[in-house]
């Protein structure tokens, strides 16, 4: 199953139309496509195509290759609890 855009826009802390207008070019390049809820025509759900998942295999080495500097003096620990205190900012924000 795929992800609705309102979902979507509220998992990355944006507005639903920056999400529509992301949407409208990923799928302009065919790297996700929007489908009807079986249950509900109305409603939308995305979905990554194979060309998608392929540009994301190949990006996310580089990703990981650019990050690497960055986080070469931070231990695994110090990260992790970096993420638990910024998961609970963005918690108590949506409050």
């Amino acid at each position: 199953m795929g992800v609705r855009p309102k979902g979507a826009a509220e998992e990355l802390g944006v507005e639903a139309a920056f999400v529509t207008n992301l949407v409208s070019d990923l799928t302009k390049k065919g790297l996700v496509e929007s489908k009807a809820d079986t249950n509900d025509s109305r409603a939308k759900y995305l979905h990554i195509t194979e060309k998608g998942v392929t540009f994301m295999d190949s990006v996310e080495p580089k990703l990981h290759d650019a990050m690497r500097p960055l986080l070469k003096n931070i231990s695994f620990n110090e990260l992790s609890t970096y993420l638990i205190v910024l998961e609970k900012i963005i918690e108590n924000d949506t409050h």
